[in-house]
């Protein structure tokens, strides 16, 4: 099982983590850190052994500062391969995601009863 750290409990929020008793390991990971707290974590861990899929969370008290985009800005850069996502259209990230240039690339499926729609980056 793995242990609760903020980091987990970041992964867990953004629902990158689907099974706590599997091991998580991301291909590239980078973090936000203010006063010494981990406020933010964005990476990207492979789906399925093919699709290098993007995650990103911020910890709600740090919203609209700007963390997201600076993280996501980081992985992209950092990636120089193509890049998923899945998202809903309502998540305040989807815009940052349509700004760094990820096209719809089709609908999926609902999770935590919301609709959501796969991006690629290329």
């Amino acid at each position: 099982m793995l242990k609760m750290t903020p980091i987990t409990k970041l992964r867990l929020s953004c629902g990158v983590i689907t099974n706590k008793y599997e091991p998580f390991i991301p291909k590239l990971e980078t973090y936000a850190i203010e006063n010494l707290e981990v406020v933010g974590v964005c990476g990207i861990v492979m789906r399925h052994y093919i699709f290098p899929t993007l995650y990103v969370a911020v910890d709600k008290k740090h919203r609209k500062k700007g963390i997201g985009t600076r993280l996501v800005k980081d992985i992209i850069y950092r990636a120089r391969y193509p890049v998923f996502l899945t998202v809903w259209t309502g998540n305040p990230s989807y815009k940052i995601f349509k700004k760094f240039g990820f096209k719809k690339v089709c609908n999926w499926r609902k999770i935590r009863g919301v609709k959501t729609i796969v991006m690629v980056r290329l």
